[in-house]
C-alpha cells in the first residue's frame, strides 16, 4: 500500500482534494448558513427548503454535459474551470441580499461542489487505475469524511467571531487559493495530459484482454440495458436517505427522544466510521470485485435505522450515526468502482455524469418528500420501518442486477 501511495501520490493527492473540496456544497456544510439565509430572505424552513432544492433540481439537469466534457476535456482545465465556478458561487452567497443570488449561489455551490468534483474525483480514480482501482478509490474518498471533520467546525468559528457572510468568503478563498493552486501543480508535469490519456488507453486495452466481457458503452447503449435500472436505486440509497434525515435531523432526533445537543458529537463518531470504511473498502474491490460486495453495501443503513427505531437510550445516537457512517464510507467506494465493472471505462464520465444527475435529483426530492410526511405527524415507529422495507426491496435489486446467473455477463437490453 505505502508504495502505491509513493508511486502514484499526485494523482491521488488530486483525488483526495477534489472530494475534500466538494464540502461547500454539500448539505452538512450548507445547513449551518441555513438559519442565517432564512432570515435574509423573511421566510420559514419550507421557504428555504424549496429554493435550496429548486437550486438543486437545476444542478441535475446540468450535470450530463459536464460529465461529457470529463470525458473531452483536459483534467487540469476542466478541473480549475469547475474550481472557479464553485468559488464564484460562494462569493455570490457571501453578498446575496434577495431570492435571486441566494438561488444563483445555491446552484453553483451544489452543481459545482456536490455534483461536479464529486464526478472528478471518483471519475478519475475508476479510469485511471484498474487492480488497483479500490485501493485509489478508497484513499480519494478519504476526502469526505476529512471534510466533514474540519469544515463545519472552521465554519462555525468563523461564523461566531464574524458573521454568515465571512463564513462564505473563507470558503471562496480556501478554494481559490489552496484547491486551484493544488490542481494546477499535481497535473502540471510536462506532457501529463497526454501521458494521462495514454495511460487511459492502455487500462482499457488491459481491460479488454483480461475481463472481456466488460465492454465500454455509452450513455445511450446503457438506457436499454436491465442491469442499470436494477442497480440504479442502490446507488441512489445513500444520498438520498441521508440528504433528507440530516436535513431534518434537529426534529427527527427531538421526536425520537435523544439529546439534541448531542449531534455535533454524534457527527464525529459519523466521521470516525466513515474514513475506515472507506479505505477498507479498497483491497475488499480488488481481490473479488465491486459486484459482488455491491448488494450488501445497504445493511449498514439497515441496521442504523433498526438503532433509530428501537433503541431509547441516548448512546443509541452514537450507534446510529456509527452505522451510516461505515455504510455511507463503504458504499461510495464500491459504487464507484461498480460502473466501471459493468460498463468500462471510455465512457465512464459521461456515465457517470448522468448518474450523478440521478443523485442530485433524488438528494432534491428528498428532503421535501420527509417534510411532507414529518408534518403530517406520520410516527418514526411507521416512518422507519417503511424505510427498511425499501432498503430490503433495494438490496434485492442490487443483488438481480450484479448476479451473473441471471442476465449473464453481456447487457441485457429491453
Amino acid at each position: 500500500m505505502l508504495r502505491f501511495i509513493t508511486t502514484h501520490y499526485k494523482i491521488l493527492l488530486f483525488g483526495f482534494l477534489t472530494a475534500f473540496f466538494t464540502a461547500p456544497g454539500q448539505t452538512f456544510l450548507v445547513s449551518l448558513f441555513i438559519p442565517h439565509l432564512r432570515d435574509l430572505l423573511n421566510t420559514d424552513q419550507s421557504g428555504i427548503s424549496a429554493v435550496y432544492s429548486a437550486a438543486t433540481l437545476l444542478s441535475a439537469l446540468v450535470l450530463p454535459l459536464w460529465g461529457n466534457l470529463l470525458d473531452k476535456m483536459h483534467l487540469r482545465k476542466f478541473s480549475l474551470l469547475i474550481a472557479g465556478g464553485l468559488a464564484c458561487g460562494c462569493f455570490v452567497l457571501s453578498n446575496a441580499h434577495g431570492i435571486a443570488a441566494v438561488m444563483l449561489g445555491f446552484f453553483l455551490i451544489r452543481n459545482m461542489g456536490q455534483g461536479t468534483l464529486q464526478l472528478i474525483s471518483s471519475t478519475t480514480m475508476a479510469r485511471i487505475f484498474f487492480a488497483s482501482r479500490g485501493k485509489a478509490l478508497g484513499l480519494a474518498n478519504l476526502g469526505y469524511p476529512v471534510s466533514e471533520a474540519f469544515f463545519p467546525f472552521v465554519i462555525m468559528v468563523i461564523i461566531g467571531r464574524h458573521d454568515w457572510r465571512m463564513g462564505w468568503v473563507c470558503l471562496a478563498l480556501l478554494v481559490t487559493a489552496v484547491y486551484m493552486p493544488a490542481v494546477w501543480a499535481l497535473l502540471r508535469v510536462p506532457g501529463s495530459d497526454s501521458e494521462i490519456k495514454d495511460e487511459m488507453e492502455q487500462i482499457e486495452n488491459q481491460a479488454a484482454h483480461n475481463l472481456q466481457h466488460v465492454i465500454s458503452m455509452k450513455p445511450a447503449q446503457i438506457a436499454k440495458d436491465y442491469r442499470f435500472y436494477l442497480a440504479l436505486p442502490a446507488t441512489l440509497l445513500y444520498a438520498c436517505f441521508l440528504t433528507a434525515l440530516f436535513f431534518h435531523q434537529v426534529r427527527l432526533i427531538d421526536l425520537r427522544g435523544w439529546k439534541v445537543g448531542l449531534i455535533p458529537a454524534a457527527f464525529i463518531v459519523y466521521g470516525l466510521f466513515r474514513a475506515p470504511a472507506s479505505f477498507l473498502a479498497g483491497p475488499i474491490i480488488d481481490k473479488i470485485g465491486a459486484k459482488k460486495v455491491f448488494p450488501y453495501t445497504v445493511i449498514p443503513m439497515m441496521l442504523g435505522l433498526v438503532v433509530f427505531r428501537f433503541s431509547d437510550h441516548y448512546m443509541g445516537l452514537f450507534f446510529y450515526m456509527a452505522f451510516l457512517g461505515f455504510g455511507v464510507g463503504f458504499s461510495m467506494t464500491v459504487i464507484s468502482a461498480l460502473w466501471a465493472e459493468l460498463y468500462g471505462t471510455k465512457y465512464l464520465g459521461s456515465i457517470k455524469g448522468v448518474l450523478s444527475s440521478f443523485m442530485v435529483f433524488s438528494t432534491a426530492c428528498a428532503p421535501i418528500l420527509f417534510g411532507i410526511i414529518l408534518d403530517a405527524g406520520v410516527s418514526f415507529r411507521v416512518f422507519i420501518p417503511a424505510l427498511l422495507l425499501i432498503c430490503l426491496i433495494v438490496s434485492v435489486s442490487a443483488w438481480l442486477a450484479c448476479n451473473d446467473s441471471f442476465f449473464g455477463r453481456k447487457p441485457v437490453q429491453f
